[in-house]
């Protein structure tokens, strides 16, 4: 008798599919390694750029052996020097009009930085003249370290010496003054230069 041969089991199509799908499944709902992104460098910081530093301040000129009288006199020769048109050269008169007496400070670079009315006799326009005089002249020979003696300017009094038609001359540079009076011709009488000549008197 003859046996009958096994069939063999065929496995429907149907559940491959569904297994297939299952193992798919199941790789998608694996976690997935989680990207990290590089870390950025951080940025270099700028350079330091630093100001150059200041040139150490040059120290103040000095002259040194100059007295103030020789200071005053090199100032007073600027004054009659940048004022030529309102001087007046020679003896003063033995009569001024007026005599004006300012105090006079010049600072570390020659430049005048206070001048105040001293002493006057009232004229107005001779003092502002005086004053303008002053100015006028500026910048001046500078004092020097030695002379200020750390102070920031130097202090002393100037004369300005009116004659009668307004110019005048600078004390500590002014000539010397006449003593003599011109007489005043007597009324009546013609003046000696005038009078004939071997004419008795």
């Amino acid at each position: 008798m003859t046996r009958p041969r096994p069939v063999p089991f065929a496995i429907p199509q149907f559940f491959i599919l569904v297994a297939a799908l299952a193992l798919a499944g199941c790789e998608l709902l694996q976690p997935q390694p989680e990207t990290i992104p590089p870390r950025s460098q951080p940025a270099a910081p700028p350079p330091v750029v630093r100001a150059p530093r200041a040139p150490a301040a040059a120290p103040e000129p000095d002259r040194p052996g100059l007295t103030l009288p020789d200071y005053q006199k090199e100032v007073a020769t600027a004054m009659v020097r940048a004022n030529a048109d309102a001087t007046f050269r020679g003896k003063l008169p033995p009569l001024l009009r007026s005599v004006v007496v300012l105090q006079v400070s010049i600072g570390k670079e020659g430049m005048p930085s206070r001048v105040t009315l001293f002493r006057s006799n009232g004229f107005a326009d001779l003092e502002k003249s005086a004053i303008a005089a002053v100015y006028r002249a500026a910048p001046y020979p500078i004092p020097g370290r030695s002379l200020l003696a750390g102070h920031s300017s130097i202090t002393f009094t100037e004369s300005f010496l009116f004659r009668n038609d307004g110019r005048f001359q600078v004390r500590t540079v002014a000539e010397e003054q006449s003593t003599e009076v011109e007489p005043k011709p007597r009324a009546g009488r013609k003046p000696a230069c005038c009078e004939p000549s071997g004419q008795k008197k």
